[in-house]
């Protein structure tokens, strides 16, 4: 967690489009189990990301990473955008079943060894 707090605050220099970093907690049962960080494209012609999602392992299979991002995904449609992407490990276990489940389908793109992944709004 404190990496990504490190990174919303203090965004790498290289390849940074001047985004707005959007962090949001999520709880359950009012016990803080989660969070999502998205970015904020700085003009309409971009897309937003969901950068990180994170859930503590005693709050997983609950349903909070799938709150989360649905919250986001309606936040990014009020705000009129058309798409929002997503990338995920390509090692074995990762998060590509979760996503698909929300609709997010694999564009065929990398970004450095991650697996990019866009949903339509």
């Amino acid at each position: 967690m404190a990496e990504s707090f490190t990174d919303a605050l203090f965004p790498p220099e290289d390849g940074w489009d001047g985004s707005e970093t959007w962090i949001r907690g999520v709880t359950r049962n009012g016990v803080a189990a989660g969070f999502i960080m998205c970015s904020d494209p700085p003009d309409s012609k971009k897309d937003p990301w969901v950068w990180r999602l994170l859930v503590d392992r005693n709050h997983q299979g609950f349903g909070v990473g799938t709150f989360a991002v649905k919250a986001s995904l309606e936040r990014y449609r009020a705000l009129g955008y058309k798409r929002i992407f997503t990338c995920w490990s390509a090692a074995p276990g990762n998060a590509s079943e979760f996503y698909a489940k929300l609709g997010f389908r694999e564009t065929g793109d990398f970004l450095d060894d991650e697996i990019i992944a866009v949903v339509e709004l």
